[in-house]
């Protein structure tokens, strides 16, 4: 996300958006699975950020999103001939415990 050096103070703006994730879902059910999920989420943040302590150069922050995983079934009926097709996946979508982790590290 930035990089401060040693002794300096910013303020940044961070706007982003964690979406769900699917894999191994064909497109005919993806807005299936979807409207199952966690709705997008989007993050609006202003930050100060400071240098770090004497001693070191620098210090980078990052924002990590984190994703709940889990995997999906979706079985499709054919309500003429009564024929069952199952899709299977996994998908990721925004954790509601912790959606966004923001850490630090200090480089010499």
């Amino acid at each position: 996300m930035a990089s401060v050096p040693s002794g300096k103070t910013e303020t940044r703006d961070a706007d982003f958006r964690s979406d769900v994730k699917l894999e191994g879902t064909p497109l005919n059910i993806k807005s299936v699975v979807k409207e199952h999920l966690n709705k997008p989420q989007v993050y609006k943040t202003k930050e100060k950020l400071t240098g770090p302590e004497k001693g070191f150069s620098y210090r980078t922050y990052h924002l990590t999103k984190n994703y709940d995983k889990g995997r999906y079934t979706v079985i499709r009926t054919n309500k003429i001939t009564g024929k069952e097709k199952v899709y299977a996946g996994t998908y990721y979508e925004p954790s509601t415990q912790d959606p966004i982790v923001k850490w630090s590290r200090d480089e010499k």
